[in-house]
């Protein structure tokens, strides 16, 4: 039969520890509580949550720790790479397969080297060619020169020189003040050519048109040497510069003129294809190899060219057509030379 203990008795054996038997009412002294086994328990999970939560900071702090100093590490190599650039190096290691935003960073600087590169190996192949240039310009202009003040010494310091001779070295001044003014002329359009300064003024031109303005040009060479000039072919239309075109045809003309011999005949072939037009100048002056590959090269002068050839005017003519969506080739056949005029 159950029994029910009192609050009084309860609280007289709390208070005077007094040896109660408490089997009677279920409950074994002997064993720890259900309560107290609950608190042991919960703490050692809260124990081992702590732990579990430190671990994961821990390695959060790692992963931190060892990300941001290979962020640093990369950026370092990125400041020595731009130091480097900047110091005119340019043969950069890049290789890198990694897609992060410093990865990114590293081809575009890696673009960006290129470029300067490019820009930096331009820049002193246009140093080289104004040295050059200006070389060949100063070794053009020094013959005529030269040869203007002994004539003009030759004048002066002979008042009583007979007035046959007189014009004879006016007559070799103004050729070379003309040698002069062509070479002038020449390379202040080829420094625009340079410059990227030229618009083409492109219109439908009959071709009889720019080859009839040509020859004006050449007339009073062509005399001197005695040489014909023979035109065959139909007329046809092409869209290219009028002004320009003249420019580019009368040098041609002019240098198969000093090439030609004196008594000679000079071909002109006008021929109309389904794909482009063209005009052959055929000459009879031989040219070699050599001057074959190195014809349009800016101040060069051929083995079998006049003495008053500054060599510019094949270079300037070749711009002037490539410029004008043009082609222009030079062959040797049959002891001529032939200057292959297309255009497209």
């Amino acid at each position: 039969k159950e029994k029910n203990i009192t609050d009084l008795e309860i609280a007289n054996i709390l208070n005077n520890n007094i040896e109660y038997n408490l089997n009677k009412y279920g409950i074994n002294i002997e064993k720890e509580s259900v309560v107290l086994e609950n608190d042991i328990l919960l703490n050692k999970e809260i124990f081992i949550y702590i732990i579990i939560v430190f671990i994961f900071i821990l390695i959060l702090f790692i992963i931190y720790f060892l990300e941001d100093r290979k962020k640093k590490r990369k950026m370092n190599e990125i400041f020595n790479m731009i130091e480097e650039v900047s110091n005119g190096k340019y043969t950069l290691d890049f290789e890198n397969k990694s897609e992060d935003e410093l990865s990114i960073l590293r081809d575009n600087l890696y673009k960006i080297t290129l470029k300067l590169k490019e820009e930096a190996n331009n820049s002193i192949k246009d140093k080289i060619s104004i040295k050059e240039n200006l070389e060949n310009i100063s070794h053009q202009l020094k013959t005529p020169l030269t040869a203007i003040s002994i004539c003009l010494d030759n004048v002066l310091d002979n008042p009583s020189i007979k007035d046959e001779k007189r014009n004879e070295f006016l007559i070799d001044i103004k050729k070379e003040i003309n040698n002069i003014n062509f070479l002038v002329k020449n390379l202040l359009e080829l420094s625009k050519f340079d410059a990227n300064a030229i618009n083409f003024n492109r219109k439908s031109i009959p071709i009889n048109n720019i080859l009839k303005e040509s020859l004006k040009r050449v007339e009073l060479l062509r005399e001197l040497k005695n040489v014909n000039i023979k035109i065959n072919g139909d007329n046809f239309v092409i869209n290219g510069d009028f002004n320009w075109e003249i420019e580019a045809i009368s040098n041609i003309i002019k240098n198969a003129i000093e090439y030609s011999k004196e008594n000679s005949t000079i071909e002109i072939k006008k021929e109309k294809y389904s794909s482009y037009s063209s005009i052959k100048i055929i000459n009879s002056g031989l040219i070699s190899k050599e001057d074959i590959e190195n014809v349009f090269k800016r101040f060069y002068k051929g083995k079998n060219s006049s003495f008053d050839s500054v060599g510019i005017g094949l270079s300037l003519a070749k711009r002037i057509i490539e410029n004008d969506s043009g082609k222009i080739s030079i062959d040797c056949k049959n002891n001529k030379t032939i200057f292959n005029i297309k255009y497209f």
